[in-house]
């Protein structure tokens, strides 16, 4: 599965590119591409299926791998055997294979018989047999190919180093699948499979040659437009790494081989990071061809190694970066010093534009050289599409050219460090003695120290970190610059008004957030639409029942347009009567319509009953009296008593400098705001005396579920900890969802999840089940919770459950507008903004006798249960 990645990241441009290939959607969700190529003879199909071994339960290990092998043996038209043989009287071939993410099956044949390739390729994917005589017979086959794979040291030892990288999920595993569950396969179990994945609306087919598009478009419709879209089950398995470590991950075992075989592994992000390109670019500088630098090193003037290479493994998941190689044994420890030695050079030593200019020409030259292969074509367009969508590959060029000297060797320092590598080895039985204790210990420190020089140097006003800046007027500003990009995000925020809010007047925060968009002085809200639209800039109120504010995001050179336009609706909305009319209709129409969510109303009722005195007992949008009553005086003169410029904390994020945003902020703060700031409410809710249980009938088909407890203030050591213990309950396979759904079969929906606040934060469990089982669910949900008080967790356990709120964390700060989100909240709620980026730090921290003592502390008979249903 190892290849070399081509990439681009994602680019604003304000004209969209043209790119040579055509796009279409059937009603059924079947995507189609086409891309004309006159000069070849052959046409290429692909028809690709969105599954690989990822979606794949444990029980379900290789099953994808193994329904590829039986779409080929019968078909609703064809027997085993006929489908190869009909390809090949059309002077064609045909083949497939099954990948962590996706499924191919491909076609290549001379450009008149597409039409009728087309045809068989349909009949055999859409309408396979899964005759139980041949699933036995092609089991045995698979059983051999198992087999086989031990005899192939170099798929072995890359195979190795992924279980160290992906031990909790299925790229640590096989996609060829384990003996016992190929072998326990039913037709049943292929059918149901199949069901799940093989539906028009997950599935591309790709076309390209010289050929008549709307002829072949015409026929796909005929051929498949009967085929109904359904429902695609949710991905099983998606790719954690595991938690970094102190020293080096490295497993090696033994087998009978004649030479050591050896993979050296760096974590690195998901195809769309926008460092892939860097990183293809270093791959190339690493191992790329007889030039590179370790095959020059190694293999040319040290001859530590038969043959080395260098590569980058990524998709929909976190991916590897990875050095391999083949050597003696008695060499395998100097050549992996050696190749360590090498990467801390790359972040010591910038390399050349010579250098540079050569490896770009080599990775262009081979984008160039795949447009001569049709059937390369077609999966390269099949891949970008369903990894995110197909111009991808058109756009990998621009991106590519862009890469820089420093850009190098500040993604060398991001991603070259000790406790980001693994490695793998799998040596001779006979030299069991050489390979016994490998230590890396030498060549680590190399590493670790190399670029700490060139970080303090060169790095540190490239790298984008959060820093603050503190206006004459006492006004701060939190400003991250991040060039890379010509996007710049912004926030301005608030501790929200909503905690001042009573039960008279519960609402009007939501509300006056709202109308501030609908009108100023000087602009309409068409107007103010028209400005946002036309130069597409976002701009929207940022409201929860902690944080209020506003956050908006634009392309660099539009910026002083959004924030001139956020200063005109702070400083001059009007507030007009007929828009507070208009937005109180809908927000009326929200809180009528309440009771159609069934969770959602069982949350806001468990509100209620777990605090009595707190503003959080209250819903943000308020109650039918509260907003009716709302006046337009009364909502302006509460916008302006609570948002005042002077009092808000600023944050920016992106293309901006410290003087551009100085000079914004002048004229804006140069007299000191007035107004009434929003000071937390101190009071102390009183313990609850025992639990609360209420059931309000409504008429549903299921019945929502809702226990809810106090939890932690955001931002202390018990919160932290509570957030682990929220990612070991929630999410598929989680022991929420295992107990409740895999083995009980009670409910479709269940999970967990902890809110964040100051004074309280709450912890939120729910189920969604039939009318009768509510009881039994709430046991199952209780008997979890008090499990963890009574029982520790495992540390697997606990490092999965890091590794989730780890993957969620890098996913939700990739967008600038997010991190801006997350250093105003952070410094608005008293953390600082400088805890963002500490925030892993603190879950690392968390330990098993933390889990258990929130567990104690907080999961005690005092909480509300709510049931709605019938």
């Amino acid at each position: 599965m190892l290849k070399k990645v081509f990439f681009t990241i994602l680019v604003l441009y304000i004209a969209l590119p043209l790119y040579a290939f055509e796009t279409s959607k059937l009603d059924n969700g079947l995507t189609i591409i086409t891309e004309q190529q006159k000069s070849a003879s052959v046409v290429s199909l692909q028809l690709f299926v969105n599954v690989g071994s990822n979606n794949e339960k444990y029980s379900e290990r290789g099953i994808s791998h193994v329904i590829e092998h039986m779409v080929f043996k019968g078909s609703k038209r064809m027997s085993a055997g006929q489908i190869s043989r009909a390809i090949q009287a059309l002077g064609g071939n045909i083949n497939a294979f099954t990948s962590f993410s996706m499924t191919s099956y491909y076609v290549t044949v001379p450009k008149e018989n597409i039409l009728t390739a087309l045809d068989i390729l349909a009949d055999m994917v859409f309408y396979p047999e899964f005759n139980k005589k041949e699933l036995e017979k092609e089991k045995k086959v698979i059983l051999e190919e198992i087999n086989m794979r031990y005899d192939n040291p170099s798929s072995r030892v890359h195979e190795l180093l992924f279980s160290e990288v992906y031990p909790s999920c299925n790229i640590g595993n096989p996609i060829i699948g384990e003996k016992e569950t190929v072998s326990s396969f039913t037709q049943e179990n292929l059918k149901n499979y199949y069901r799940d994945f093989y539906t028009p609306n997950n599935m591309v087919i790709v076309a390209a040659g010289d050929f008549d598009e709307e002829k072949f478009i015409k026929k796909v419709k005929a051929l498949t437009s009967i085929i109904q879209p359904n429902p695609v089950r949710q991905v099983w398995s998606s790719g954690i790494h595991r938690n970094a470590v102190a020293t080096v991950n490295t497993i090696a075992i033994q087998g009978n081989i004649e030479q050591a075989y050896f993979a050296v592994g760096f974590k690195i992000p998901d195809f769309l990071n926008y460092d892939t390109a860097k990183l293809d670019v270093l791959s190339t500088i690493l191992g790329s061809g007889a030039s590179s630098r370790l095959y020059q090193v190694l293999r040319e003037d040290k001859r530590l190694v038969r043959g080395i290479s260098a590569g980058i493994f990524s998709g929909n998941y976190p991916g590897v970066f990875i050095v391999s190689g083949v050597a003696r044994s008695t060499d395998v420890t100097a050549a992996l010093d050696e190749i360590i030695k090498q990467f801390a050079l790359l972040k010591e030593k910038p390399i050349s534009e010579q250098e540079l200019s050569r490896v770009i020409t080599q990775v262009k030259a081979a984008k160039v050289f795949e447009k001569e292969d049709v059937g390369s074509l077609t999966g390269q367009l099949g891949y970008y599409q369903l990894l995110h969508d197909a111009s991808l590959k058109d756009e990998y060029e621009d991106q590519l050219s862009n890469v820089s000297t420093q850009d190098v060797i500040e993604t060398a320092n991001k991603y070259f460090v000790a406790n980001n590598m693994y490695a793998a080895i799998y040596y001779p039985k006979k030299d069991k003695a050489i390979l016994r204790n490998v230590n890396f210990n030498k060549s680590l420190a190399v590493l670790a120290n190399a670029g700490e020089k060139n970080n303090v140097l060169n790095l540190q006003s490239k790298k984008p970190v959060a820093r603050d800046i503190v206006l004459p007027n006492g006004v701060k500003v939190i400003l991250k610059e991040d060039h890379s990009l010509p996007i710049v995000s912004f926030g301005a925020y608030n501790r929200s008004p909503f905690l001042s809010e009573s039960v008279t007047d519960n609402g009007i925060t939501d509300l006056a957030f709202r109308v501030a968009m609908k009108g100023t002085k000087n602009y309409k809200f068409d107007r103010i639409s028209e400005i946002i639209d036309y130069n597409a800039i976002s701009l929207s109120p940022y409201i929860d029942k902690n944080v209020a504010g506003f956050s908006g995001s634009s392309l660099s050179e539009k910026f002083p347009v959004l924030f001139d336009l956020f200063k005109e609706i702070v400083q001059s909305s009007t507030f007009e009567k007929e828009e507070v009319e208009k937005e109180k209709r809908l927000q009326l129409s929200s809180i009528q319509s309440r009771k159609e969510d069934s969770l959602g109303y069982a949350s806001y009722m468990a509100d209620k009953y777990l605090f009595t005195k707190l503003a959080y007992r209250m819903s943000l949008n308020g109650e039918e009296t509260s907003v009716k009553n709302l006046q337009a005086e009364d909502v302006k003169k509460w916008f302006k008593r609570y948002v005042k410029p002077n009092q808000m904390i600023y944050v920016f994020v992106g293309d901006i400098s410290e003087d551009q945003i100085r000079k914004l902020l002048v004229t804006y703060l140069s007299e000191k705001g007035e107004g009434q700031p929003v000071v937390p409410n101190k009071i102390n809710e009183k313990e609850l005396t025992g639990k609360i249980k209420q059931k309000l009938l409504l008429e549903k088909a299921q019945t929502a579920v809702v226990i809810k407890y106090r939890a932690p203030k955001v931002g202390s050591k018990d919160y932290y900890s509570m957030k682990v213990l929220n990612s070991i309950l929630s999410g598929m396979g989680s022991r929420l969802f295992d107990k409740l759904r895999e083995q009980e079969h009670l409910v479709y929906s269940a999970d967990i999840y902890l809110s964040s606040g100051d004074p309280y934060s709450t912890l939120t469990a729910y189920a969604l089940v039939s009318p009768g089982n509510e009881t039994k669910a709430i046991n199952l949900m209780q008997h979890e919770f008090d499990r963890l008080k009574t029982e520790a967790v495992n540390e697997t356990e606990l490092k999965k459950a890091k590794m989730v709120i780890k993957g969620g964390f890098a996913h939700q700060m990739q967008q600038r507008s997010d991190q801006a989100e997350s250093y105003g909240r952070f410094e608005v709620l008293g953390m600082g903004y400088r805890e963002v980026d500490n925030y892993l730090l603190h879950i690392d921290e968390v330990t098993v006798q933390d889990i258990k003592k929130v567990a104690e502390k907080y999961f005690s008979p005092r909480y509300v249960q709510i049931v709605v249903g019938k």
